[in-house]
């Protein structure tokens, strides 16, 4: 059943909200993401954005509930967006611009098919 399912999916990898409430997911084209939760769901393509992102390297769910999208930008700086679930709206993250680091390095857990897959991103202020 799950193969099946699965066949025709095009999600790099998918992530929970810690809730379990919502999904976010990367598909097969770099400047992709995709939200859902019951009932609800839209894949989101940032080209459609501010034309600066070129891919979203990695993505993960907040504490405060917001999902936070780490991207390469169009000069090759890492640029950080969060996409707000309950407003369904996306910002540039406030606390981090451009070329400059975050506050802690972004660590993801993710699942894949034969076990846990651990991706590690170190961002460096230039």
């Amino acid at each position: 059943m799950t193969a099946r399912r699965l066949a025709g999916s095009t999600a790099r990898y998918k992530v929970w909200s810690a809730d379990g409430t919502w999904s976010a997911a990367l598909t097969e084209t770099p400047t992709e993401f995709s939200v859902g939760s019951q009932g609800r769901g839209e894949v989101f393509d940032l080209q459609n954005w501010d034309g600066l992102e070129t891919a979203v390297t990695a993505i993960r769910w907040d504490e405060d509930g917001t999902l936070r999208l780490t991207c390469k930008t169009v000069t090759g700086e890492t640029s950080f967006l969060r996409f707000d679930p309950e407003a369904w709206e996306l910002t540039s993250d406030p606390g981090v611009l451009p070329g400059q680091t975050s506050d802690h390095d972004i660590v993801e857990d993710l699942w894949g098919a034969g076990g846990a897959l651990r991706v590690f991103l170190f961002c460096e202020e230039k």
